[in-house]
């Protein structure tokens, strides 16, 4: 019985191909000619390429600002050529016009920005700082890159995601402060509170800062509320507040003539004199921007994000103290905490 393996005919036309002569055993060589597909997509040019009983060689991409993404810029053998059965056929495709360092960095901050764990990471850290006690805020370890680069992109976004998370636990806190403050100070023994109350400053952004801050703020508005014969708000008169309006009853005053001073989003806490650097500008609670530069904005950065609560922040937030820190006096408010922070995410979506 013969036993002898036959060898595929491509193989052989291809060994043959490769001795570029005629032995015993290989056929003439076919010749075809090479389909121009040249300006095609690259899934009609290889279509093309088979059907001709060519094969498809190396394929490589290049940037391209006359030849659309996904279309043939060159190939090799060139068409019309006359090749042997088999040949292979190398393509060059179009991957569009190379992007400009603004594109680079802007997708870059997109991707960064888009970090869920970076913005909790932020937010958890000025939950967990209390009481000027131990400052977490790890914003100041982020890379920052002075170049129009994917990289240098991807970390400003990271460090805006950081950012906002820190900056709205705080916020959050300032308006859990604000309604307590507001509801003692709402009270006819409005002056008995102030002349035994000290703000306590802490500079650092934390949790426990934004309470005292939006406290002290709000207790002023209560009593100013109830001196004038205002309907009991502590929401709307934070709006106010926000909007930017400021004032005083008798000495007692909010703004830059009372005793608070805000966080400034994006200042590392852990400097206390609130020297911020030169990438990060300066930014009130009545104007809640940030933009990571230089002398020159390398992207236009989104306002202050209020992501969707996660699980384990509303359960921290499902709490009605019947006292605040500040006061004796028992708080009248019957809503919990979370429902006052959607309160005021629902009166930010207006």
């Amino acid at each position: 019985m013969n036993t002898m393996k036959k060898t595929p005919a491509s193989i052989l036309v291809m060994g043959c191909m490769a001795m570029a002569i005629l032995v015993s055993g290989c056929p003439e060589l076919l010749y075809v000619t090479v389909p121009n597909v040249t300006g095609s997509t690259q899934a009609t040019a290889e279509a093309e390429i088979l059907a001709a009983g060519l094969t498809i060689g190396a394929v490589t991409e290049q940037y391209s600002d006359t030849v659309p993404e996904g279309r043939v810029i060159s190939q090799n053998p060139a068409g019309g050529s006359s090749v042997v059965l088999g040949s292979p056929v190398s393509l060059r495709i179009s991957i569009g016009p190379e992007p400009s360092g603004q594109e680079e960095y802007d997708a870059g901050f997109a991707d960064g920005f888009a970090e869920d764990d970076e913005y909790w990471q932020g937010y958890d850290d000025s939950y967990d700082t209390v009481n000027g006690g131990t400052i977490y805020y790890s914003g100041g370890e982020i890379p920052y890159i002075e170049e129009l680069t994917y990289e240098a992109g991807y970390w400003d976004g990271v460090w805006q995601a950081y950012n906002d998370g820190y900056f709205v636990a705080y916020d959050y806190a300032f308006t859990i402060g604000f309604s307590e403050g507001y509801d003692v100070g709402y009270s006819i023994l409005w002056p008995v509170f102030f002349a035994g109350d000290t703000h306590p400053e802490y500079l650092d952004g934390g949790f426990s800062d934004g309470y005292n801050d939006g406290f002290t703020e709000g207790s002023v508005f209560g009593a100013y509320d109830y001196e004038n014969g205002i309907p009991y708000d502590w929401l709307g008169a934070m709006m106010d507040y926000r909007s930017p309006i400021d004032l005083c009853v008798d000495d007692y005053c909010t703004g830059e003539y009372g005793p608070v001073t805000l966080y400034e989003y994006g200042t590392d806490p852990n400097d206390l004199v609130k020297k911020s650097t030169p990438r990060t500008p300066r930014a009130s609670m009545h104007a809640p921007f940030a933009i990571r530069k230089s002398d020159s904005a390398k992207a236009d950065t989104p306002a202050i994000s209020y992501r969707a609560l996660i699980q384990s922040v509303k359960n921290e937030l499902s709490i009605k103290p019947a006292k605040s820190p500040r006061s004796d006096r028992t708080i009248s408010l019957t809503t919990t905490w979370l429902q006052r922070v959607e309160d005021y995410r629902d009166q930010l979506n207006k």
